[in-house]
């Protein structure tokens, strides 16, 4: 792996270019694969901000979508294939007060995949959106709730809905 990252900051946020190269070896034959990330966060007042990252490259199943996809594939030949691959996601962050916040957000994913190599049972296409809510009745102590639906799509057409309801508590050493 080969990755590079540039920030700059200032009271509108921040905002990153990062990337990466990377080269696959199978035996004695080899594919590289390359990926770049934009991403950041805009402030919008003192209680709102937008935070965002766009993803693109190949070999970068495994960064995207909770490695939904494949980085490289072997073809008939048994030689590597960087897989291409997509990403981005969208979040709005709203503070109601110092103890309570929410966040919206929307991601997606897709792969590039040839299916003559990989078959029609792999991930095609990822997409979901979730809202949370977030106390934080004392410091370093968070509770919370989120509802999400999220839904998968294989190259065969075949589609799967995840409907999700979870809490958590995070105390922050």
């Amino acid at each position: 792996h080969l990755t590079g990252r540039y920030v700059t900051k200032g009271d509108w946020g921040h905002f990153s270019v990062a990337g990466m190269v990377r080269q696959f070896k199978y035996l004695e034959e080899t594919d590289t694969g390359a990926a770049v990330s934009v991403s950041g966060k805009f402030n919008l007042g003192k209680s709102d901000d937008i935070r965002y990252a766009v993803n693109a490259g190949s070999g970068i199943g495994r960064y995207l979508a909770f490695g939904l996809g494949s980085d490289v594939v072997l073809d008939a030949n048994g030689e590597p294939n960087a897989l291409d691959g997509y990403g981005a996601f969208v979040a709005w962050r709203h503070v109601f007060s110092p103890k309570l916040r929410s966040n919206l957000m929307y991601s997606a994913a897709m792969f590039d995949n040839d299916k003559a190599i990989t078959g029609l049972g792999v991930t095609e296409r990822a997409q979901s959106y979730h809202a949370n809510l977030i106390y934080s009745p004392f410091p370093k102590l968070d509770i919370g709730a989120e509802i999400g639906w999220g839904q998968r799509s294989l190259e065969d057409d075949r589609e799967g809905d995840l409907k999700r309801f979870h809490t958590s508590v995070k105390y922050s050493f």
